[in-house]
């Protein structure tokens, strides 16, 4: 009886066998290449713009996208130099002429102030067709006043010379009534007069604040940088500047920037977003905002 069931198990273990084998060629016969076209994509213009009555000029950026798949053609140039830009303030206008590359369009706010409390409409014909509207308001309330504190403290010394770390903290009151929206960025410009005369920006803080919930609330900020001094002299290794900016935008110049800001994300498996956008007809932001700035 053992032996009759050792050979049972061996010819169900064989047909078990056999039936995969099979199978297996059924499954590689009926492998074909996939050939899927994928849709053309047209280039979006992409439009940026930001209004400050504390700006010397009004700046306006117009590209193309860039499909993911299709490119960029010859037809769909990265910089769109040619098309005409109207910005009004519902009783007059003006014309913003294309400035270079690296800039795009530019005129100066002594031809065309930008006023506080005024809406704004940016309207941009392109010559193949594509149309682009938007619009906007500049804030207008009382800037809150910034007050900035800096903490010192000694961490090593050398014959060398003695090194620091600073932490500052920004505070303001926000104003009560309607929602605000703030941007905060503290940033470190190094002139380094020990090597050469370059200077580089360092930016130590950016934070995105909304006094939703927070009416009439008092905002704080920190920051920290480091400092170094040679021995025997007062001044630091290199001239070091401190600025701190403080910008109270309205919801869209806010939603914008905070959307870039999160969306700078390495994380290879993070998930894309769309960013926020205002812009009839293409994709980008209007906005608007007021701005501090101090050095500390």
């Amino acid at each position: 009886m053992e032996i009759l069931n050792k050979i049972n198990y061996k010819g169900n273990a064989g047909v078990y066998f056999a039936l995969c084998f099979f199978l297996g060629l059924i499954l590689l016969s009926c492998e074909k290449e996939a050939n899927v076209d994928i849709p053309k994509t047209e280039p979006k213009p992409v439009l940026v713009c930001f209004l400050s009555p504390e700006d010397s000029f009004i700046t306006v950026r117009l590209t193309n996208s860039i499909p993911l798949y299709t490119g960029v053609s010859n037809q769909y140039p990265l910089e769109i130099k040619n098309a005409e830009l109207r910005l009004s303030d519902g009783s007059s206008s003006i014309i913003i002429p294309w400035y270079k590359d690296s800039v795009g369009y530019r005129v100066s706010t002594s031809l065309f102030p930008i006023i506080s409390g005024k809406t704004y409409t940016l309207e941009v014909s392109i010559p193949d067709g594509r149309r682009l509207k938007a619009t906007t308001t500049v804030p207008n309330k009382n800037f809150p006043e910034v007050v900035i504190s800096v903490a010192r403290e000694m961490t090593d010394s050398s014959e060398f010379g003695v090194f620091y770390d600073l932490t500052y903290e920004l505070s303001w009151l926000d104003p009560s009534g309607e929602d605000d929206f703030y941007r905060t960025l503290l940033t470190n410009l190094v002139v380094d007069t020990f090597v050469s005369a370059d200077t580089s920006s360092q930016l130590m803080l950016e934070l995105f604040e909304s006094d939703k919930d927070k009416d009439n609330s008092t905002f704080k900020v920190f920051g920290n940088s480091k400092l170094f001094y040679e021995p025997g002299t007062n001044n630091p290794l290199g001239d070091n500047v401190n600025l701190a900016y403080l910008i109270l935008s309205n919801e869209e110049y806010y939603l914008y920037h905070k959307d870039l800001y999160e969306s700078n994300d390495r994380n290879p498996f993070s998930e894309a977003k769309i960013n926020f956008s205002n812009i009839e007809g293409g994709i980008g932001c209007f906005a608007a905002y007021r701005m501090k700035r101090k050095r500390f």
